[in-house]
């Protein structure tokens, strides 16, 4: 420990020629050059070494600094990494600076980042939690991803006098999310029931290449993590998207003229298919999935985070 004191003493003095030692103190984790020998030698090497010598401003700096708390050196290296690749890394610069990515947040929430990716409108976070795979989008113009999904929304204000039961039902549930699921997943949609948020039953079921996917779609303006109350409906005494649920409502919703017969054998007869779920959260939330849900065994969890657009 005396060591990666002196290794850490060494690197603040010769880091920052330009009289900023006193910011790379506060951004990087080094309360003051004494401090260092108190820091395990990962974590310290993952913070001085990979990210105090990144070209980036102050606030950025800082606000990784207190993420780094919350992660192991693994996460915090995925999210140098991932920043290094980004053609253009000023939006998440400023998403983090802000606050508007909830870094700190996610890193805490989830078991393991594994990737994050610059995409054409915002920063996709891939994540590991309670036996679910999560990516979440956070949209730097979240008004772009109801516009480009939805052949009837034209923008923000169509929705900002909606309630969230509204947006859910007849905007993304019915509207939004099957074009998603084949633009954006690349599956097949073979069933999207328009219900209009009536009836608590299978919102859409599509395939994946062989695979059926049972797939539940989900609005909210709320934060937060997503946990049993957002799958609160109930069949028989089974929650909404376990499998006890998901083969009572195909029972009763769907005959056997609206799928084929593999689908309905995949589904009651083999228990063979993937629960996956499309959570748009108008939020900025750096909220995941609570333990609760895992025993749901949904796979697949895709969040998109539109900060507030409705």
């Amino acid at each position: 420990m005396e060591e990666n004191g002196r290794d850490g003493a060494r690197l603040v003095n010769d880091l920052d020629p330009d009289n900023r030692k006193a910011i790379l103190r506060g951004s990087c984790g080094l309360p003051s050059v004494g401090g260092v020998s108190g820091l395990g030698s990962d974590r310290f090497h993952a913070v001085g070494d990979v990210s105090c010598d990144l070209d980036a401003n102050e606030d950025f700096l800082r606000a990784l600094s207190r993420a780094n708390t919350a992660m192991d050196g693994d996460d915090i290296n995925v999210v140098i990494d991932s920043y290094r690749r980004m053609d253009d890394p000023g939006a998440f610069e400023e998403g983090v600076a802000t606050g508007k990515i909830p870094l700190e947040e996610l890193a805490r929430k989830s078991d393991e980042i594994t990737e994050i990716r610059q995409v054409d409108d915002g920063i996709r976070f891939e994540m590991e939690r309670h036996g679910s795979s999560i990516e979440a989008t956070y949209h730097s113009d979240g008004e772009s991803f109801y516009m480009s999904y939805s052949d009837d929304i034209d923008s923000a204000n169509d929705l900002k006098g909606m309630s969230s039961q509204q947006i859910g039902a007849g905007v993304v549930e019915d509207d939004i999310a099957p074009e998603y699921v084949e633009d954006r997943l690349g599956y097949e949609v073979l069933y999207a029931e328009q219900k209009g948020g009536t009836d608590p039953g299978i919102d859409m079921i599509a395939k994946d290449g062989d695979d059926v996917v049972v797939i539940e779609v989900k609005f909210t303006r709320k934060d937060g993590n997503i946990n049993l109350g957002t799958f609160d409906s109930f069949r028989g005494g089974d929650r909404q998207m376990t499998d006890g649920w998901i083969q009572d409502a195909f029972e009763e919703e769907i005959d056997g003229s609206t799928v084929s017969n593999d689908v309905e054998d995949a589904i009651l007869i083999d228990k063979d298919f993937r629960k996956e779920a499309l959570i748009v959260q108008d939020s900025s939330s750096g909220g995941v999935i609570s333990k609760g849900v895992s025993d749901m065994v949904i796979e697949n969890v895709f969040v998109e985070r539109t900060g507030g657009a409705t």
